[in-house]
């Protein structure tokens, strides 16, 4: 029994150092390399941009003006799309400014993980401007995302949204995505 939880134990630890020792990789790739990881935003196979999103992420705030460009710039909307999640995965206000910009994108993914990711911030702030850049929404995955967050500003608005399109809160699905200290609906 005692060789079992020694291996246990074993094997803990050395993904713990695993884990440590592939972030530490990241960051230093991204010090060298950070031109590589934002055109990986860019790729066209969502597996590569998932990855960038993700080593993005732990590069932290300072990929966030490399990160912002791809959001206002990019023609291709997976790529504005994947740039958008990115900055919630961040979570810095740093980002706030560029998300607010991409929730008048032409395309409903990229307004909703600008939604997303500005919840995730969970900047007060950005409230009055996420509530008037959505006056006109006619989404249900971007009104799911206001509607379940917590924020009772923000449900209302998700609550309008559906209306406006027919639908009551029970026809759309729990998008999962709350504001920072808010668990409830």
């Amino acid at each position: 029994m005692k060789a079992e939880k020694r291996k246990k134990v074993i094997t803990g630890i050395l993904t713990v150092v695993f884990l440590i020792v592939a972030s530490v990789m990241i960051f230093l790739f991204w010090l060298e390399h950070p031109g590589q990881l934002v055109r990986n935003l860019r790729d066209r196979d969502p597996a590569v941009r998932d990855e960038a999103v993700a080593a993005v992420a732990e590069a932290g705030p300072d990929a966030v003006d490399a990160v912002a460009e791809v959001l206002s710039t990019d023609p291709y909307p997976p790529a504005r799309q994947a740039a958008a999640r990115a900055l919630g995965e961040i979570s810095s206000p740093l980002g706030i400014n560029p998300l607010i910009g991409a929730l008048s994108d032409p395309h409903e993914e990229v307004r909703r993980e600008a939604v997303i990711a500005l919840v995730k911030i969970g900047s007060e702030p950005a409230i009055p401007v996420i509530i008037t850049a959505t006056g006109n929404e006619r989404a249900t995955a971007v009104a799911s995302v206001l509607y379940y967050s917590g924020h009772p500003r923000l449900r209302d608005r998700g609550e309008q949204i559906l209306r406006r399109m027919g639908l009551a809160p029970a026809d759309v699905e729990d998008s999962g995505i709350r504001w920072p200290g808010r668990d409830d609906d």
